[in-house]
């Protein structure tokens, strides 16, 4: 009986294909033998061949070691010659030139001086020096017999193999070396000796691998004399085996067999060169392979007459029968029906078979109509199923109502919660939802038994532990009798999250509008201010410079300076509020800022209003510097703490601490950042903390749960937030209730260093020389003030109230200094004034002063020509710095802009 492996024949193929298998399986033994034999003849072949090559290496070798040994002995007596010993050139010459025509050995003999010079030589002709030859340096080194390696002889002009012999005085000092170059066709001589070497290629190398010698001759670029033999060659070679044998690729790119054997001048010296010897392996196995053809050749013949012999014998026993069953079942298959084989009946198993087959095709034509009818019926069902339960992207779900196991579900089920089909089918409802515990869903069920139908929404976990929002329809159905749970599931997450993003994404539109509003109405007050104060200020500042220190009303005027100078810090607030307020770029350091302020009145005010409150500092000594401004920075130091102070109203501690920190990932509350290095503040409390509600507010102006009039006017935090923006940093304000508040401030750090503090400048540092300079300011206190300030300084002074006025007067008048303020209305703004200024005077020196921070507008005055800007309220020393520095600068060249 056949063995059988799944229902398939364990010999897969036809019948006449099996019965020439059994052919060709007889003739496999004898074909065997031959190719055993073949090889076999090839590996004999192969030794032989490599057997012949080392010989002739050896005997290349011991020919070299003869000469070798031959040219020492020479160069030793000549050596002990007198007229050699004394360096007679003439003598020399002599004697080397009769040495090498009795002896075609060599084709030069000479000597050098200890300095390498050739001053005898077998030549006429002769090198200059051979002070750089291989040799040459050997026998000076050892005192001894050496050997070179390839070179270009610079007599004969011809590769040469040379060795070297010292001549020494009689104090054993080398004055002189021998030198024999070694015609390398002496083995030509020797190879003809030899009736086998027609196939084979000889070679000779140096220690280098360069190549001395090849027979036969070629003048290649790759196989010629002078050129390094293959890498695989030289690395056989080069090896630590005196001789071997190997195969491989020469550098004529031909496959040979090579032997090979070293060159030492003695057992124990160094090897100076190589011989190897190599014949092509295809003429080594030429016969070999022959015959072991010509065999398989006999052996195919034989094949193909036994395979004729069975392809006959099969069709007339059994293949044409076979045919016509198969054709029998391919028409069968194919759907004819009452298909007949019309194989006669018989006792052999092929009649048998033919009977059987017709059997059942008879049998088979009855049930066809039963199976088409049962396949209409399941492809109808499987089609409803598709199309209601696949194709929704609704998880639709059967499940057991008292185990709450899944029974049957869909792939929208299963893929919308990262699960397979199968991890899916072994779960249950309490294994995905997030929300509900097992007792909660089956009250849930108990509901949806007694209503029928329920909607309602519920968070189910995924396989990857995200939580999910699902929108669920669940009733209970009855399928073939049994009651069923049946849910449907939608997705609603990213439906959510829309929702959710678009609800944030208004909140922060009305945030910023309200802030934008507050920061336009914030900044124009601040303007108006500014001119108010900067009046107070600067004639405070001149009645101080007037009145004598015994005067009772200096300490007024001194009160009326202080009171101006917080009243401009209050502006200030307000422009960091309005983001015009950062006017400075100083390097800073926080420690320094930090420890100003421990020391500072404003502090330990705080502290008497907050006796309870204790301050530590622990700050990083060696914090790097940030840069921008300090007063702004201290400003927002005391915020912070104030607010720290008033969140402790029964005590507790404000932490100030500063390090530095590499930043790689956005800081809480930032989608990104700055990669980079940031000085790191942080001012925490112990307090009452900051409430959800406070938090989303705590940064908008004039926000305050303080009590007013003594803790400020609500601009605080939103100060903070301002200066922190101005100066490129990022803050995380981190709140527990009950337990305290930290808000941490990120500032990028500059590698520049802080400056010294800055010392009182001498006002004859910045007095006039009679420099006459027109002051433009549409605010007549202002204009006035800055016109005093100048005059006093020792410049003749007018003023304009407008850009319009400016103009005019200097179409009549000149000056060497405009003082331009860049605000002005109505009218032309400093900008357009000075553009026109250029059109009449186009070298026109000129500084910008204006209440608000350096603006475009601003910068492109500069570009144009303008000096420095300064910045409101005016001041004698900051006025009178700016004014001299413009005067003595040479002048801008105008741009047209």
């Amino acid at each position: 009986m056949k063995q059988k492996f799944h229902g398939q024949s364990i010999f897969p193929w036809s019948i006449r294909t099996q019965l020439l298998t059994l052919v060709l399986a007889a003739v496999l033994p004898a074909m065997m033998i031959i190719l055993h034999n073949g090889m076999q003849l090839r590996d004999d072949k192969i030794a032989e061949a490599q057997e012949k090559s080392l010989y002739l290496a050896r005997s290349l070798a011991t020919q070299q070691e003869h000469i070798a040994k031959s040219t020492k002995q020479i160069l030793q007596a000549l050596a002990q010659i007198p007229q050699i010993r004394n360096l007679e050139a003439k003598a020399c010459d002599a004697l080397f030139h009769d040495l090498v025509a009795q002896n075609p050995t060599y084709v030069f003999i000479g000597i050098a001086d200890i300095r390498g010079r050739v001053f005898a030589s077998s030549h006429s002709v002769r090198p200059s020096s051979i002070a750089d030859r291989k040799h040459f340096q050997e026998a000076v080194r050892s005192r001894d017999y050496s050997v070179g390696e390839y070179v270009i002889t610079r007599t004969a002009n011809t590769p040469s193999l040379n060795f070297g012999y010292p001549v020494m005085d009689h104090d054993g000092n080398v004055i002189a070396v021998l030198v024999a170059a070694l015609n390398l066709d002496v083995y030509r001589l020797f190879l003809a000796d030899h009736n086998y070497v027609a196939d084979y290629v000889v070679g000779i190398t140096d220690h280098r691998g360069i190549r001395l010698f090849r027979f036969p001759d070629t003048d290649s670029k790759v196989t010629g004399i002078g050129v390094k033999v293959s890498e695989t060659s030289y690395a056989h070679l080069s090896g630590t085996a005196e001789e071997g044998v190997y195969e491989g690729k020469g550098s004529d790119g031909n496959y040979r067999i090579y032997a090979f054997r070293k060159l030492r001048l003695h057992p124990r010296a160094p090897v100076y060169g190589h011989i190897f010897v190599g014949v092509s392996k295809d003429a080594v196995l030429a016969a070999a392979n022959q015959e072991l053809i010509q065999s398989l050749m006999l052996l195919g013949l034989a094949l193909v007459l036994a395979l004729a012999a069975a392809w006959s014998l099969g069709n007339v026993s059994f293949i044409n029968k076979l045919k016509k069953l198969a054709d029998s079942a391919q028409r069968l298959a194919q759907g004819e029906p009452h298909v007949k084989t019309g194989v006669p009946y018989g006792r052999d198993e092929l009649g048998n078979l033919a009977e059987s087959f017709d059997n059942m095709s008879t049998s088979l034509q009855r049930k066809e109509d039963e199976r088409k009818q049962a396949a209409a019926a399941f492809v109808e069902e499987a089609t409803k199923r598709n199309i209601l339960f696949e194709q929704s992207p609704d998880g639709i779900l059967i499940i057991d109502p008292s185990t709450t196991k899944f029974l049957e579900f869909n792939t929208a089920a299963h893929r919308q919660l990262g699960y397979s089909r199968e991890e899916f089918a072994r779960m249950s409802i309490s294994d995905v939802e997030a929300m509900e515990s097992p007792s909660e869903i089956e009250n849930r069920i108990r509901s949806v038994i007694q209503r029928g139908r329920v909607d309602f929404d519920t968070r189910q976990r995924t396989r990857q532990g995200e939580i999910r929002d699902i929108h669920v329809t669940a009733q209970i159905i009855d399928i073939m009798g049994r009651s069923v749970y049946h849910c449907i599931w939608r997705d609603i997450t990213d439906r959510r999250r829309a929702e959710a993003e678009h609800r944030a994404l208004e909140e922060r539109l009305q945030r910023a509008e309200r802030m934008e509003a507050l920061g336009l109405l914030a900044g124009g007050v601040a303007h108006d201010l500014n001119n108010v104060i900067g009046i107070l200020i600067g004639y405070s500042e001149l009645l101080l410079d007037e009145v004598d220190s015994a005067s009772p009303l200096r300490p007024h005027a001194e009160y009326i300076k202080v009171g101006g100078e917080r009243a401009a810090a209050i502006i200030q607030d307000l422009l960091t509020l309005a983001r015009r307020g950062v006017q400075t770029r100083d390097v800073v350091n926080l420690n320094s800022v930090i420890e100003d302020l421990h020391d500072s009145p404003e502090l330990q005010k705080l502290c008497s209003f907050h006796p309870h409150v204790k301050v530590e500092t622990v700050c990083a000594p060696d914090l790097l510097n940030v840069k921008g401004s300090p007063v702004h920075l201290r400003k927002t130091v005391m915020n912070l703490v104030s607010n720290a102070a008033e969140a402790m109203p029964r005590g507790g501690i404000v932490s100030i601490q500063t390090t530095n920190r590499y930043l790689d990932r956005p800081v809480p509350g930032y989608d990104e950042i700055h990669e980079g290095d940031f000085v790191v503040l942080s001012v925490s409390d112990t307090g009452e903390g900051i409430s959800a509600d406070d938090m989303k507010r705590m940064f908008e102006p004039f926000y305050t749960k303080k009590i007013m009039g003594r803790s400020g006017t609500g601009l605080g935090l939103a100060v903070v937030w301002g200066t922190v923006k101005d100066h490129d940093g990022y803050i995380n304000v981190q709140s527990v209730e009950g337990k305290g508040t930290t808000f941490t401030l990120y500032f990028p750090v500059t590698r520049e260093e802080a400056p010294d503090e800055r010392q009182s400048i001498p006002v004859s540092e910045y007095m006039g020389r009679g420099e006459s300079i027109l002051v433009v300011d549409d605010v007549q206190g202002q204009r006035e003030l800055a016109g005093r300030m100048l005059t006093k300084l020792n410049y003749r002074v007018t003023m304009a109230g407008s850009g319009e006025a400016a103009v005019a007067h200097l179409e009549k008048n000149g000056v060497d200094l405009i003082v331009l303020d860049m605000i002005m209305d109505p009218g032309m703004d400093g900008l357009d004034t000075y553009r026109k200024i250029l059109e009449v005077r186009p070298e026109q020196k000129a500084i910008i002063v204006s209440g608000f921070s350096e603006s475009d507008r601003v910068r492109q005055a500069q570009a144009m020509g303008a000096g420095a800007y300064i910045r409101k309220p005016y001041h004698s020393e900051n006025l009178g710095l700016a004014v001299r520095k413009a005067l003595d600068h040479p002048a801008f060249e105008t741009k047209n802009v």
